[in-house]
């Protein structure tokens, strides 16, 4: 028998009836009291999984309440969790739209603070009569302080510690007030113990989680994008494929490249920007740079605004790389970006005119010439005019800035716009865009105050 716990004499398991034999109850009941017991196991069932899916402690404080009371037919149901640097147990509950804090000292001016403080488990039919409380222990007390202060009337009990591995203390559950019957069941108190494992289970992960290290990839995890055993797998095969991380995330495991945006960008907190051909990388801030360097860096400049230079990069943290950076643009501020390395090493190639993504103005303003002739060939679009962010036409403007600045001419590099021999505009090379101010149309950023909404699934292509 738990401490405390009032039961009548005369009936075994506290007042709760066992199922009847087959002898002793009609068919009928029995059916309707199997019925009964396997609805009520299936409610258990539902609040320990909800438990194990937690993500947070708030979310056990307030998210279990209502099926608690439900389940146990009680009028107030309360979780308190142990803060040991306090010596307090606490608890957190909604008031119309603000999350409240209560505090209560683990000793025994509470029942509460008495069952964090000695494990036991306290079950009192009448929490305002000090003779049964006296009988669980003289120095119990009840503390009647929050029915004063809400008009609550508070008559019975039941606590329940919540142990890890039965050795650690991680919080109480309390229950008040059997809505019908005068007290807590042993059922009750079975129950409550079961949930309260699975309680003891779901903190001490919590518990861990905070203390660990943050992770670069924690937002897929948290979003159920990837597991832990997956996202292991992910490291062990990109050491073995000498690669990066993020490109088994994306080849094998169909995690889209802006969710991976969003988790580099938490972690490393500055804005993620993938690859678009229609951001155009100043010439100058590649003039004293080698290409095979920033290759093997994994950075590349994307744009010069007054004395900052920005700066994409695969590992803002890595204080050689960045202060390297710093030393090729000595006398200007840097501001960093996260990118994935493939994207790096496009915008690379494109600036430079790497693996065939520029080429000579008379070969981009021949396929500019086909893109219209193609045009032409279509009824439906047979006035369609050139667009800037044509990827040909974008291509055309940064080969004439690049070209023009090899030769050292200074009108394509006027304050003003120029216009190219295709009635382009160029943009001035002092001003080139950025991808916070904004980016151009196309260019993808991703930063805290603006994350795109989380696929649930993968993506069932390559992105």
């Amino acid at each position: 028998m738990a401490i405390g716990d009032k039961r009548p004499k005369n009936t075994p398991f506290g007042g709760f009836r066992p199922p009847s034999s087959p002898t002793s109850a009609p068919a009928g009941e029995q059916a309707d009291e199997l019925k009964q017991e396997v609805a009520y196991r299936d409610k258990l069932v539902r609040i320990i999984n909800r438990i194990h899916g937690a993500k947070s402690l708030d979310s056990l404080f307030i998210e279990l309440k209502q099926d608690m009371l439900d389940l146990f037919d009680a009028e107030r149901m309360t979780f308190y969790a142990v803060d040991r640097e306090r010596r307090e147990i606490y608890s957190r509950f909604l008031d119309v739209d603000t999350v409240k804090e209560i505090r209560v000292p683990i000793n025994p001016t509470s029942v509460a603070g008495y069952v964090a403080k000695t494990g036991e488990r306290v079950n009192v039919t009448d929490a305002y009569n000090q003779a049964e409380l006296a009988r669980i222990d003289n120095t119990l007390s009840f503390d009647a302080s929050w029915d004063r202060k809400t008009g609550f009337r508070t008559r019975q009990i039941l606590a329940v510690p919540v142990m890890y591995e039965n050795r650690l203390m991680m919080g109480v559950i309390q229950l008040l007030n059997k809505k019908r019957g005068d007290h807590f069941t042993r059922k009750d108190e079975e129950n409550v113990s079961e949930i309260a494992g699975s309680l003891a289970t779901a903190l001490h992960t919590l518990q861990r989680l905070s203390r660990r290290r943050p992770g670069k990839f924690d937002y897929l995890r948290i979003q159920d994008l990837i597991t832990e055993d997956e996202l292991n797998q992910a490291v062990a095969e990109a050491r073995r494929q000498q690669t990066d991380v993020e490109t088994v995330l994306v080849s094998k495991y169909r995690i889209r490249k802006e969710d991976i945006g969003v988790a580099l960008s938490m972690f490393y907190k500055c804005q993620f920007v993938e690859f678009s051909d229609k951001l155009i990388v100043p010439p100058e801030l590649l003039a004293n740079v080698k290409v095979d360097y920033l290759r093997k860096n994994f950075w590349v400049p994307l744009a010069q605004r007054g004395k900052t230079v920005e700066v994409l990069i695969d590992n803002p943290h890595d204080v050689q790389k960045v202060d390297n950076v710093k030393h090729v643009y000595a006398g200007h501020e840097v501001r960093f970006f996260v990118g994935l390395r493939q994207d790096i090493l496009q915008f690379i190639d494109f600036a430079t005119q790497g693996q065939g993504e520029g080429g000579s103005i008379a070969s981009i303003l021949g396929e500019l010439a086909d893109e219209v002739a193609g045009a032409e060939e279509d009824e439906e679009d047979a006035d369609r005019e050139l667009d800037l962010n044509d990827s040909a036409v974008v291509r055309l403007a940064n080969q004439i800035i690049v070209d023009a600045y090899k030769a050292g001419a200074s009108s394509a590099g006027s304050p003003r716009t120029a216009r190219s021999s295709s009635g382009c505009r160029t943009p001035r090379r002092s001003s080139f865009a950025s991808p916070a101010f904004p980016p151009r149309a196309g260019t993808k950023t991703w930063s805290c105050g603006s994350w795109p909404r989380a696929s649930r699934s993968r993506s069932t292509s390559s992105a």
